[in-house]
């Protein structure tokens, strides 16, 4: 089977907790329903289990829907109140992770200033440039979104996909310097405005991480970038989802559902944004990792710094490691 009819038939299966995500169903409900219809199981990149896409629709139109969906609010009433009594020891915690990344992004933003005149060295519309002007906007965005998730705002997390797609253009130009294709693309970003596709810049990352014979494979890694794309999307495009995660719903007796509460402002979901909070960090990593690819040989960087980055790079992969 071709690489191109692996990709296809990837598209075609969906993980179950994405399915049941998706629905914004309990995962018990939706598997309950595919114990019933017995459908075949396949494995994604991640090993997850998965099944036809089919049944992202064919479950959204099943009668017993609108109970399920009922099952699914009343379990984020319970979550939201079995957890209101953690409230001030989570906002603690959440203001404690933003003081900390706003002190790793400040260390960014030295670093960068430091190299401004080495960049403009390279030339205006070198790559390097290109990707010192888009690390430049990187940060911007990292500090907006900080000042936005520390007072609390669910829909701060809008900038996290525009965070990594900043940083995959950059890395991006670096990687095609000297190609027809950078060329091209960079000519086309000074001079017409415009960037390059961003599942271009995917799929270019991923052939290159392949070519250094690291895990995972290409089409597995690709699989990951679209993945986290996609989960970062969520705040991006106005979707239900994320709008009923900070809404409050009354469930009739009558079977009608209807709103009870909206947050206009910062959210008092304490629980929701400490989960954002940690998301962020992977946006923060991501910018020290990128940092380090894009200019420790095209720039150069000097070796200080490059152990610097490289000591921050471990520090992040441990944590992650570690789960916290």
């Amino acid at each position: 089977m071709s690489k191109r009819d692996k990709k296809e038939q990837r598209k075609e299966y969906i993980a179950l907790d994405d399915l049941a995500h998706d629905l914004g169903l309990l995962e018990s409900d939706v598997i309950s329903w595919l114990a019933i219809d017995r459908p075949a199981l396949t494995y994604d990149h991640r090993g997850r289990r998965c099944v036809s896409s089919k049944f992202l629709d064919q479950y959204s139109r099943k009668q017993e829907y609108l109970s399920a969906l009922r099952n699914s609010f009343a379990s984020q009433v319970d979550e939201s109140a079995a957890r209101s009594n953690q409230r001030a020891q989570l906002r603690k915690e959440r203001k404690d992770l933003i003081s900390s990344y706003e002190d790793f992004i400040k260390e960014l933003e030295d670093l960068h200033r430091k190299y401004m005149r080495v960049a403009s060295g390279h030339g205006f519309e070198s790559a390097v440039m290109a990707a010192y002007l888009l690390f430049g906007r990187a940060i911007n965005l990292l500090n907006m979104g900080c000042l936005c998730l520390k007072h609390g705002y669910w829909y701060s997390g809008s900038v996290l996909r525009d965070i990594d797609e900043t940083l995959d253009v950059a890395l991006y130009f670096v990687l095609t310097n000297g190609t027809a294709q950078g060329e091209t693309a960079r000519h086309r970003w000074f001079r017409q405005n415009v960037t390059p596709k961003h599942a271009v810049c995917r799929s270019k990352i991923a052939n290159w991480q392949a070519s250094l014979g690291s895990d995972p494979g290409e089409d597995n890694f690709r699989e990951l970038m679209n993945e986290l794309y996609r989960k970062k999307s969520k705040w991006t495009h106005p979707t239900f989802g994320v709008i009923r995660e900070v809404t409050a719903f009354e469930i009739g007796g009558d079977d009608h559902i209807r709103v009870a509460n909206m947050e206009y402002r910062s959210s008092s979901l304490e629980h929701k944004l400490h989960e954002l909070s940690i998301f962020f960090r992977s946006s923060v990593f991501t910018a020290f990792q990128v940092l380090l690819l894009c200019f420790k040989q095209a720039m150069p960087l000097e070796d200080q710094d490059t152990n610097y980055l490289l000591t921050r790079v471990r520090m992040f992969q441990e944590l992650d490691n570690s789960g916290l």
